[in-house]
């Protein structure tokens, strides 16, 4: 099924754009369409009483029949119905000429994908059903291409070749086993040395902010000690000293005693003043190891592994695994005990201890008129939506770093 879909990404920056000439009645045209971002030459034939059409591809390149829909202003509107060759079918959304919204390819014998689109590239999660519609799998997308077929496509190349002969591997899948050695934090990735059972280093990196729409690792927080299979593409070596990249240490805040934790909450002004006198000082370790980009990972042996088919959704399982969350809808209620407005982005970051539990998650929202709820007792509504970092200075270690909690991108709030 989703082979349509990736067989189209082959042309990801592909623009839409429609152009009409006569044809043999008034009632066709000759255009172009674009599914999955990759255009299509052809003709469409339009039924004007109830604004349809059915567009038909010129020649034998595509792997479809038909596209039948709206058509308006010469484009694809609403929902369609792409018809394959082999019997499968799509029913996608257009909007402004590229697939957006949510899709559902079925096959002939009535098993269905679900996930969803925008700007023409598939993102997130897939839900793959039984033909009695009963849940049967999920997986997610990375780079608009399932992480299980990244999987299938991977290799384990030996350490010699990845270091003497790096340039015939960028940009390939690349699978390894190994513990985690030391984690570190900058701004926007999360860093980690790991170890194959040789004892040779290799330096993985993983977007950690949040949640990116289309290049989210499928990984949950590891933690220093961590056995771990993983897969990334190939970057080369590193050159971690010789970047602007600043390195700081790494906390799961849900980990930690909040009471023991608040007081050493800076601001980021403040950690990148700090950063000069206690960041990370060994740096140059980092440089020349194979580096990696992060496209999943699962840790070995473990025996509180989360189960995406089902969640339980108990705290811990939340904040080791926020990708199999994001996306879906919480409440919570309880005390704001940290709030960080920023005037300039018209960004609120709250951290809120749950009623009852004391479990800490971080709400992240945009201002319109600035309110203050530190201390408040309130109700927010919402969807998880990864990590969000909280940067910190350990007076006792003198360490900076960010400390990682449950992020909720906020809908509501009553107080």
């Amino acid at each position: 099924m989703l082979k349509k879909a990736i067989a189209c990404l082959l042309v990801l920056a592909g623009v839409c754009s429609f152009h009409t000439s006569a044809a043999d009645s008034k009632n066709e045209q000759f255009v172009n369409v674009n599914v999955f971002n990759k255009v299509y030459y052809g003709t469409v034939t339009k039924n004007a009483d109830a604004g349809e059409a059915i567009f038909t591809p010129a020649g034998k390149s595509a792997d479809f029949l038909q596209i039948e829909g709206r058509w308006d202003d010469d484009a694809f509107s609403g929902d369609c119905v792409i018809s394959y060759k082999d019997g499968e079918s799509a029913e996608v959304q257009y909007k402004d000429g590229l697939i957006s919204g949510k899709i559902k390819e079925t096959d002939p014998d009535g098993i269905f994908l679900k996930y969803s689109a925008i700007a023409g590239k598939p993102y997130k999660k897939i839900k793959s059903y039984s033909a009695d519609s009963k849940a049967a799998s999920v997986d997610w997308f990375y780079l608009c291409t399932p992480i299980s077929e990244w999987k299938a496509n991977a290799r384990s190349i030996p350490y010699k070749e990845l270091t003497e002969n790096p340039y015939d591997h960028v940009d390939h899948p690349i699978e390894l086993e190994g513990e985690v050695q030391e984690i570190y934090e900058s701004t926007k990735y999360a860093y980690f040395k790991i170890k194959d059972d040789a004892g040779n280093p290799y330096l993985f990196r993983a977007v950690t902010l949040k949640t990116d729409k289309f290049a989210t690792p499928c990984i949950p927080n590891l933690s220093v000690g961590d056995r771990i299979k993983i897969y990334g593409v190939y970057n080369g070596l590193s050159e971690i000293s010789d970047s602007s990249t600043i390195l700081y240490h790494r906390l799961l805040g849900y980990k930690k005693s909040f009471d023991s934790f608040k007081d050493w909450i800076i601001s980021e002004d403040a950690m990148k003043q700090y950063s000069d006198l206690v960041s990370v000082t060994d740096v140059e370790a980092l440089d020349s190891l194979p580096e990696f980009t992060t496209i999943c990972g699962e840790i070995e042996d473990d025996d509180t592994a989360a189960d995406p088919m089902h969640l339980t959704k108990d705290y811990r399982e939340i904040c080791k695994y926020p990708l199999y969350y994001a996306d879906s809808k919480v409440s919570v209620t309880g005390k704001v005990v940290y709030e960080n407005a920023d005037a300039e982005s018209n960004n609120l970051v709250m951290l809120l201890s749950e009623e009852g539990t004391g479990h800490i998650y971080s709400l992240s929202m945009k201002m319109k008129d600035y309110v203050s709820y530190l201390d408040k007792k309130i109700t927010c509504s919402g969807t998880f939506n990864g990590n969000n970092k909280i940067p910190y200075c350990n007076p006792n270690s003198l360490s900076v770093g960010y400390a990682l909690f449950p992020n909720i991108t906020v809908g509501k709030i009553q107080d």
